[in-house]
């Protein structure tokens, strides 16, 4: 019926968002491709974005990149759907031999202890994809004071 139609449409939509995305990165670098997706987050209305990168950009093979990119949509999902936050913030440093980036937002937060990454699939999805890259995931957070998140990627030998 209308239903499975409405269904298959959203799930089209979506793989094709995911290409859309895979397509921005190959061609363009992966800050393009986030620069798009906060501009559209922001055009929800959600919350402020604050989106800065320091540092000189590395660019990674674009593999790297959408699991980078994958890892940060993945954050802001789990903001909009559990934070309740009015101001966010992004920034992307590239140091010598590392990126390092940073999700903070002022929402609800959550005590890490009582919420193992295991129980919690947003936050086991990002820290499985960082691993993938041979980085860490820290996570500080606490119940009414917002949650910080801290990656931390080598980038690779050349």
């Amino acid at each position: 019926g209308s239903i499975d139609l409405i269904t298959q449409s959203l799930v089209q939509l979506n793989d094709l968002s995911k290409s859309l995305d895979a397509d921005i990165i190959s061609q363009h670098g992966m800050l393009a491709a986030i620069e798009q997706e906060m501009q559209r987050i922001k055009g929800t209305g959600s919350f402020k974005i604050n989106y800065t990168v320091t540092g000189n950009p590395v660019y990674m093979n674009s593999q790297t990149e959408l699991i980078i990119f994958r890892i940060i949509q993945e954050a802001f999902n789990n903001i909009i759907k559990h934070a309740h936050a009015c101001a966010t913030s992004l920034l992307l440093h590239y140091n010598q031999s590392r990126l390092e980036f940073r999700i903070d937002d002022d929402g609800s937060g959550f005590d890490p202890k009582q919420t193992p990454v295991g129980q919690h699939s947003g936050l086991r999805n990002m820290d499985a994809r960082i691993k993938l890259l041979g980085g860490q995931m820290d996570i500080k957070s606490m119940p009414g004071r917002g949650t910080s998140l801290n990656f931390t990627i080598p980038f690779e030998k050349k």
